[in-house]
């Protein structure tokens, strides 16, 4: 008989004839669960291929878009430029027919008045090379249709506002190459340059534009309203150290009864970097 029978009778007879001093297993680690890598970022991921016909030439091509909703807003620039993770929209935001040269942002896109129609055939499609789009868009892809795109409002006469609108997005765009430029590369310090120069240059041709039609055209001007344009006018008056203008901009941003609370504040931030500018220019 063990030192545990009897148990039986409460019902525990499982443990009758147990080892007192049996040692415990230990149980069997299982395996961790396998660390799934994360799937890395894939332009592609974010992008589709959009259908259009030319309202020029009416033939039909097709154009790499950013799928709505897809990229995620990281933060804004103080010039309004949104930043999305994994994706710059900048490169796909003009659509240039491959046949006859006819290109806009994708704000503009659509019917065309047949004398602008007329004067791009003149001016632009007689001499236009037609050319390949790749699926995935590179900087100097996407900086070349902005050319175009300029090209074509210059050529159609579109408004100061349209042709501002574009120089501002191409800077953006500019800007996104600088700071996704290979610091590898033997050429980046004279390539940095070069866009630093060409992002200023932009700069200053949408100031121009939005100012002149700040004063012919009525709001909204380019889908902003003129509590957003005068933000807009103080921060690019900033960049170009026209701080008298950029003070006066700011002012009717503060003074205004429409402005919302975070463009209040955004102005607030900017009034006090105009300050510090011009107490370290004195």
């Amino acid at each position: 008989m063990g030192i545990l029978s009897g148990l039986s009778s409460m019902g525990l007879g499982k443990f009758e004839g147990a080892d007192l001093y049996a040692k415990e297993e230990k149980p069997i680690k299982e395996d961790p669960k396998p660390v799934v890598a994360k799937k890395p970022v894939d332009e592609k991921d974010f992008i589709f291929e959009k259908s259009y016909e030319c309202p020029v030439c009416y033939k039909q091509f097709k154009e790499s878009k950013v799928k709505t909703g897809k990229a995620r807003l990281v933060r804004q620039d103080k010039d309004l430029r949104p930043i999305y993770a994994g994706i710059d929209p900048g490169k796909y935001d003009v659509t240039s027919c491959p046949y006859c040269g006819y290109s806009t942002l994708d704000k503009y896109y659509g019917a065309i008045a047949a004398p602008q129609a007329k004067l791009v055939k003149e001016s632009i499609s007689k001499n236009f090379r037609k050319f390949s789009r790749s699926t995935i868009v590179s900087y100097e892809e996407a900086l070349e249709r902005y050319k175009l795109t300029l090209a074509n409002c210059i050529v159609k006469k579109s408004k100061d506002s349209e042709k501002a609108y574009t120089c501002l997005k191409m800077a953006w765009t500019v800007r996104g190459y600088i700071e996704n430029y290979d610091k590898a590369s033997e050429d980046y310090d004279e390539k940095i340059e070069e866009l630093t120069a060409d992002e200023e240059e932009l700069i200053h041709n949408a100031l121009e534009g939005f100012v002149s039609a700040r004063a012919t055209e009525p709001t909204p001007i380019a889908g902003m309203d003129s509590v957003t344009l005068d933000y807009l006018l103080a921060v690019l008056s900033l960049k170009l150290n026209r701080l008298d203008d950029a003070a006066k901009y700011i002012m009717g941003v503060l003074q205004s009864r429409n402005a919302s609370t975070r463009i209040k504040n955004n102005a607030i931030d900017l009034k006090a970097e105009i300050l510090e500018k011009r107490a370290a220019a004195k």
